[in-house]
């Protein structure tokens, strides 16, 4: 007879049953994305089976144009909902994790915030801490002449040895099948207006006391000077913070009020309601 107690034998197939529950998950998980990437199911609901079989709290798909590298437009899951939670994620943190490498990363390769202990984020710092995550993983999936698409996976906890390994291997795939899916798969997300990409309320200016745009207390001290007329350098002057600080906010702020760079958010900021709604109106005339 094995000398392992009966416990100790229950508490074995117990853990075996569990690793196989999630290694099947895992199976659906990447079936269901190839299934999106043919044109068989919606992206967003490819991201569901992902986040479920990885086990990520919230996963998102970003493409980081080269003529506006400060904007990415974001396609995302979250377990909790946008309804449920007021930090949904709807930005990208890629440019923030690959710092140097984010222009030459290789698709199918992984990163791990864990692993890079002096990056410094304010706004993924916010996120993380108001949401209670612990770990941010990119992948990038594809480099091309005009953009950069990354998947990114947010986790509650750190991930264990085994969990890397998954990783690893399944980002590989994920990148593979990325680079042969249907022309338009991206597009096509963003075009039926996924519930995790934010509309901001034409008639509710960025600087009112609705904050419609979630701007933390700095970015709303930085808009406020730049709708005074200060200049960047200004600003930086009165908020006594550093020139990457700046930047930081800039970039945090252009993604919270879907501009891409100065001139655009110096409109946004001070036109009048009626001004933003009539250009509005054009755009989806155009």
């Amino acid at each position: 007879m094995l000398g392992y107690p009966m416990n100790d034998f229950y508490d074995r197939g117990a853990a075996h049953a569990e690793i196989g529950a999630k290694d099947l998950a895992m199976i659906g998980a990447i079936a269901r994305w190839c299934e999106c990437i043919y044109s068989k199911t919606s992206l967003f609901d490819a991201l569901n089976k992902v986040a479920n079989g990885i086990g990520a709290e919230a996963v998102a798909l970003s493409r980081v144009s080269r003529a506006h590298p400060d904007h990415a437009k974001v396609v995302a899951f979250d377990m909790l909902g946008t309804s449920q939670t007021p930090t949904p994620l709807n930005k990208s943190f890629a440019r923030t994790l690959l710092t140097l490498y984010f222009d030459s990363a290789k698709p199918g390769s992984t990163w791990f915030k864990s692993m890079s202990p002096d990056i410094e984020d304010p706004a993924l710092e916010t996120f993380q801490n108001r949401r209670k995550l612990k770990e941010l993983v990119v992948i990038p999936l594809e480099t091309t002449e005009k953009h950069f698409d990354f998947i990114e996976l947010h986790f509650s906890d750190r991930l264990m040895s085994r969990q890397q390994a998954v990783l690893n291997y399944v980002a590989e795939v994920l990148a593979n099948s990325w680079r042969k899916r249907d022309p338009g798969t991206f597009t096509e997300s963003i075009l039926q207006n996924a519930p995790t990409t934010k509309d901001l309320n034409p008639t509710t200016p960025i600087l009112s006391v609705e904050n419609p745009a979630r701007l933390s207390r700095a970015e709303y001290r930085v808009c406020l000077l730049l709708s005074h007329g200060k200049s960047v350098n200004r600003v930086q002057s009165e908020l006594e913070i550093c020139k990457s600080t700046v930047r930081s906010h800039l970039r945090n702020i252009y993604a919270k009020t879907e501009t891409h760079d100065l001139g655009e958010l110096l409109c946004k900021l001070v036109a009048k309601p009626e001004a933003r709604l009539i250009a509005k109106a054009k755009k989806h005339v155009a």
